[in-house]
């Protein structure tokens, strides 16, 4: 099939501006990247403020002089990471030099220079850490964060029914529990089929 030409005759879109650079989508080459969807999934964020509500139900310890990421920040980073398919922190480590990504956070500069502007993976596993605290954070070395899991459920069930115009009478969560075979010795393999 030959190619097909478009009537798109734009040759770049822009987008605003941010910290004084401007934010333009072109296709010209450049810094590129495949995660330009994040953009949406920040605006979705920032028009029901989910970081800045779930930031909320956490406790931030740290000293605030030395802080290079707000609790807020971190909170976007790691959601947005999780919604565009980087469940592995490690990833992170990557993204926190992805231009996208520091679009979506609102952070393309560190204040630090041997800081990027965005966390790496070792920062965000301590704020996974805060759900396994149990005991006085001021005693914990390297854990500053806690969170409220109760506080966490509640939003969790505020943000669903703010979408609604009525409450519903109950709300059925759906699991599903395929049981998807492994075959072998596979690692974690202990986790699988829902009955056995």
């Amino acid at each position: 099939m030959p190619p097909t030409t478009t009537e798109c005759s734009a040759k770049s879109y822009p987008f605003g501006q941010l910290e004084r650079r401007p934010v333009v989508a072109d296709f010209s080459g450049g810094e590129l990247t495949t995660d330009a969807g994040v953009i949406l999934i920040a605006q979705l964020d920032q028009h029901y403020r989910i970081s800045e509500q779930l930031s909320g139900c956490f406790s931030d310890g740290r000293l605030a002089s030395r802080v290079q990421h707000q609790l807020k920040d971190l909170l976007a980073q790691r959601l947005y990471g999780l919604v565009q398919g980087y469940e592995d922190l490690n990833d992170h480590d990557r993204l926190r030099e992805d231009p996208m990504f520091g679009i979506a956070v609102g952070k393309l500069e560190s204040r630090h220079e041997r800081c990027a502007a965005l966390a790496g993976k070792s920062t965000l596993h301590r704020l996974e850490q805060a759900a396994h605290v149990s005991r006085d954070v001021s005693q914990e070395r390297y854990v500053k964060f806690t969170v409220n899991p109760q506080q966490v459920a509640e939003l969790l069930v505020k943000l669903s029914l703010d979408q609604v115009d009525v409450a519903p009478q109950q709300i059925i969560l759906d699991m599903d529990v395929t049981n998807d075979e492994i075959y072998g010795n596979q690692e974690q393999g202990f986790f699988n089929a829902y009955y056995g």
